[in-house]
């Protein structure tokens, strides 16, 4: 967040957050569903919670997403699963300011209350606000600028959503909003684990902004009127084009320069071809740490239970470290052994692999077998 946009949605919390504002029977309270964007962090979407108040010139966004790049440790909070999260309060204008820059709709619902919810609504949030309690703990699927006002709704509305399971999985969910980011639908899979592949119910599905949107129109009696209020509909199909330079046809590509490596230099050595090997397994070696990190050492919920970690195996660490032949040898063969339980229990693991995946998993069980052979090689010597 910028410096002045911090210090002027901090002011006007004060002010909302201090002030005993009574709303006027005019006002009204909506919820802002925002488009994605064309960056990662705003490829699922945002929400905010707007309260307009003519009589009271009072018109303020409620943003549960913001946080402080200036906060200490920032990068490692955030890969941990520690960075704070707030609530902030700032000018309408100034909110939707960045929505109409970067080219993203933005949907407005204007909810059906009678004064007295747009009262404690309004008063819930102006202490939610306060400097105590304006902080939380952000989690991806479970705690986000989503779910907080749904749970706000729940709380002053009496919002009650559907808690059966849905025929989609929180993966699936995130999918839908991916088809023009192959390679971020990728990294995603990667890094999030077997968590991500439970059934969602109608309730969980609204940590995506869209969803909640959605569950507001179909409960009657929540929406008196809906309207958009920027609309970059082009844009955004533009944004959810499919990509033709996916991570499946370039690892496609690899496997088939792995097809060749295999049958037509098998009896070649080449200082560059095992140059080549050797990034290889410096990359699934730093993978390995990477999600092992993620899973034992943050508290993403989503991050657990990674089931990448069978053919992304940590074992790979030991390679250059492991100088005896013989359990060089065996060290091949246990990777030889977990690239082919990948491939073969692909259907059967709690999770779903990215399509991706599977030429990686065989380019490895080639070059793991190229490698189990010079092995053989240097014990004969």
């Amino acid at each position: 967040m910028h410096r002045f946009t911090l210090i002027l949605q901090f002011l006007l919390l004060s002010l909302v957050s201090e002030a005993q504002i009574i709303l006027s029977s005019d006002a009204q309270i909506s919820l802002l569903t925002c488009d994605p964007g064309s960056e990662l962090y705003s490829t699922f979407g945002h929400t905010a919670i707007r309260v307009k108040d003519p009589e009271q010139k009072l018109d303020v966004a409620f943003n549960y997403g913001i946080f402080d790049f200036d906060t200490p440790g920032f990068y490692s909070k955030f890969l941990r699963g520690k960075l704070d999260y707030m609530l902030g309060a700032y000018p309408y204008d100034s909110f939707m300011h960045e929505y109409r820059r970067d080219k993203r709709s933005v949907t407005e619902q204007v909810l059906l209350l009678d004064s007295l919810k747009k009262q404690t609504l309004f008063d819930f949030l102006a202490n939610n606000a306060k400097k105590e309690n304006r902080y939380y703990k952000y989690d991806f699927f479970f705690d986000n600028c989503s779910t907080r006002p749904r749970d706000v709704f729940e709380s002053v509305m009496d919002l009650q959503l559907d808690k059966a399971d849905i025929d989609k999985s929180f993966r699936d969910l995130l999918d839908e909003f991916l088809p023009g980011m192959p390679w971020a639908d990728f990294g995603i899979d990667l890094v999030i684990g077997a968590v991500a592949d439970q059934k969602a119910t109608e309730y969980h599905q609204t940590f995506l902004p869209e969803y909640l949107m959605t569950s507001l129109d179909q409960k009657e009696g929540f929406v008196a009127n809906k309207k958009v209020i920027i609309d970059h509909s082009k844009e955004r199909e533009e944004r959810f084009k499919a990509s033709i330079f996916s991570p499946t046809l370039l690892f496609g590509l690899l496997l088939l320069l792995e097809l060749i490596f295999l049958l037509l230099l098998k009896s070649k050595e080449s200082r560059w071809i095992n140059l080549y090997d050797k990034t290889w397994f410096i990359i699934m070696a730093f993978s390995s740490i990477v999600l092992l990190f993620m899973w034992f050492g943050t508290d993403h919920i989503a991050t657990k239970q990674n089931w990448n970690l069978l053919w992304i195996s940590p074992a790979y660490v030991l390679i250059p470290l492991i100088k005896d032949v013989n359990r060089r040898k065996q060290l091949f063969f246990f990777l030889l052994g977990s690239n082919i339980l990948a491939v073969v229990s692909w259907t059967l693991i709690p999770q779903n692999y990215h399509q991706a995946f599977l030429p990686i998993m065989l380019i490895m069980i080639i070059k793991l077998w190229r490698h189990k052979d010079k092995q053989n090689k240097i014990g004969r010597a």
